[in-house]
């Protein structure tokens, strides 16, 4: 159709059985940027994604393994790939936390977002994480899903963690 930019991806021969007819891929790579009449807000990825660019992708077990040539979209990200499983959150506050672009984190990797804010009656505020289906398995009891808001400091001079905002930290319970 013209509306769109096609990339060659190369897999290495022992991850072609990953990938399936019913694969979906998504970017989990680079910078991405809020501009509004507020001021701009930029979110970034780990600094290896920055520089190498990465994709994500979730096959169904069910499905036959793909052909060589053929094509998938590139979803934006993995909300978009509408491959994620919903987790639903109990959060003290909405403040720094923004729907369709705080990331959930895990190991230095972005395994989720949040992908709904609401505000209940009673002031209570809840949201709605979509979570990568490789990680699924790390939502078990005692898991824990922590709040964490970007902090400079001597021990801690990172301005790249004011330029992403808050995050979501994805720390696996026992079982």
């Amino acid at each position: 159709n013209n509306q769109g930019v096609t990339i060659d991806v190369l897999i290495e021969r022992r991850f072609t059985n990953l990938v399936k007819k019913g694969s979906r891929f998504w970017n989990v790579s680079g910078i991405k940027a809020d501009v509004g009449l507020s001021g701009a807000k930029v979110q970034l990825e780990n600094l290896s994604a920055l520089v190498n660019g990465a994709i994500a992708f979730d096959s169904p077990a069910d499905s036959q393994v793909a052909a060589q040539n053929d094509d998938y979209h590139l979803y934006e990200d993995l909300a978009h790939s509408q491959r994620g499983v919903l987790v639903t959150l109990d959060l003290p506050d909405g403040d720094g936390l923004k729907a369709g672009s705080t990331p959930l984190m895990y190991q230095g990797l972005e395994v989720g977002q949040l992908s709904k804010l609401n505000l209940n009656p009673g002031g209570k505020v809840t949201g709605e994480m979509t979570v990568d289906p490789s990680v699924v398995t790390l939502l078990r009891e005692k898991t824990l899903i922590q709040m964490k808001k970007p902090k400079i400091s001597l021990d801690n001079p990172s301005v790249s963690a004011l330029l992403t905002g808050n995050t979501f930290e994805l720390v696996p319970g026992e079982g």
